[in-house]
């Protein structure tokens, strides 16, 4: 695939984009290309402040732009079903699954749900099964999930407990492989349900590499991350570099659904985005329907619309 860069993200006039995480790093970064592209963009974010100085930012230099700013915390079922509600009266083309965190210390949120899993997987699990209605009417619609590469790293064992709880001897960068291992299977079992109904939306998958942004500089400060910071300053990518494959991903009109795209090398360099095996673990279609169900289970969300392909 020949090199892809901002000056090909085609035209978006007319579309009307949902990006969780779009108050800094690569969810302010896709944000704000597609509203100078004519996208109706709304930021759903947590800091709702912070968001707003961004937006009349982006506004000042593009009068035309169209960008609203939502609260939602992905931590929490009921901000995603209020976010859901003030969204869902008008169709939604495309919605990217951008926000994440990685390698935290130990938390949990109210439903005692360790915080990488629930805001990486079960929170997108959750605001996408509500928004699949409103993307069923969209033009073109997709889901755009990023994922990273280290879900080959990831082991997700669903007979116990650790992908819910951290385990007893949690590890923050286990826990982020296993949290990005859900985003693959999530992404590409949702294009077949979609395919089974006959759905127009499509789910493909996007791995930006390794990206100097503030989710990857705010990670548990463990020795080893002493160690590689200094490395990792050195080869990581600009934001506006590691949102690429992103952007691809949400605007390409020809990428077919289940594909996954990121760049062709992990480090800084001129960006390739290119289309990327899955490999193992993530290719288990067995453990990716385990995971529908439990995650369906966990947060009660089950859309009608992919039910009848069951």
């Amino acid at each position: 695939m020949s090199t892809w860069d901002l000056r090909d993200v085609p035209d978006q006039q007319g579309r009307r984009v949902v990006v969780t995480g779009a108050s800094s790093g690569l969810g302010l970064v896709v944000a704000r290309e597609l509203a100078k592209r004519g996208a109706r963009v709304v930021m759903a974010v947590r800091d709702v402040a912070k968001a707003g100085r961004h937006r009349a930012e982006l506004l000042s230099e593009h009068r035309a732009a169209t960008v609203d700013v939502l609260p939602l915390d992905l931590l929490d079922p009921a901000s995603i079903r209020e976010f859901a509600a003030a969204v869902t009266a008008e169709p939604v083309d495309a919605l990217l699954n951008v926000a994440g965190i990685a390698g935290t210390p130990l938390r949990h949120n109210a439903q005692g749900w360790e915080s990488q899993f629930a805001t990486n997987h079960l929170g997108h699990f959750a605001l996408t099964t509500l928004l699949l209605d409103a993307l069923d009417r969209g033009w073109e619609p997709r889901v755009v999930t990023v994922a990273s590469a280290v879900y080959r790293y990831g082991k997700l064992d669903l007979d116990g407990a650790d992908h819910l709880t951290g385990g007893r001897r949690y590890s923050p960068m286990r826990a982020y492989a296993r949290s990005k291992l859900a985003n693959m299977l999530f992404g590409l079992e949702l294009d077949r349900r979609l395919r089974a109904t006959s759905s127009p939306v499509r789910s493909v998958l996007a791995h930006p590499g390794m990206a100097s942004t503030p989710m990857n500089t705010n990670r548990c400060h463990t020795l080893l991350d002493h160690l590689i910071a200094p490395v990792a300053t050195v080869v990581a990518r600009a934001p506006e570099d590691a949102a690429l494959p992103i952007l691809y991903a949400a605007t390409v009109p020809e990428l077919e659904g289940g594909t996954f795209v990121g760049p062709h090398t992990e480090f800084r360099g001129p960006m390739r985005v290119t289309r990327r095996p899955v490999r193992p673990p993530a290719d288990d279609r067995d453990l990716a329907e385990r995971l529908w169900a439990v995650s369906e289970e966990l947060t009660g969300m089950r859309s009608a619309m992919l039910s009848r392909a069951c």
